[in-house]
């Protein structure tokens, strides 16, 4: 704070619990969030102007999703990004190995695309 910049945490696990304590310590970045599109939405809208999230499709969306579901699913995490502002779609961690390149382009794409769609 004391150089203007904002100040980030990156953790995983639950970070609901902690959130408040985040908020008044100076936290005013707060990443990965990969959970469920009604999570994500929910925890935007309660925090929103205080924190913001950044975060991407869940791992288990990464794992079991085809790419025209999880195309769906960007589409929706950048629509509930830009109602706002708070939440930065992102890729967050690594790909587990049994995801090949192809796949990982494809995602990226899909994630610029979906953020083209969303603001029109």
């Amino acid at each position: 704070k004391k150089y203007r910049k904002p100040v980030g945490l990156y953790t995983l696990g639950n970070k609901e619990p902690l959130l408040q304590r985040l908020v008044e310590s100076g936290i005013e970045i707060v990443m990965p969030i990969q959970d469920s599109m009604e999570k994500i939405s929910r925890l935007k809208e309660k925090w929103r102007g205080k924190i913001t999230f950044i975060g991407g499709p869940s791992q288990a969306s990464l794992r079991s999703c085809h790419m025209d579901e999880l195309e769906k699913e960007i589409k929706v995490l950048h629509e509930i990004g830009i109602k706002g502002g708070g939440y930065v779609i992102s890729s967050c961690l690594g790909m587990e190995e049994k995801v090949s390149s192809q796949y990982v382009i494809s995602l990226l794409q899909a994630m610029h695309q979906g953020g083209k769609q969303a603001a029109a």
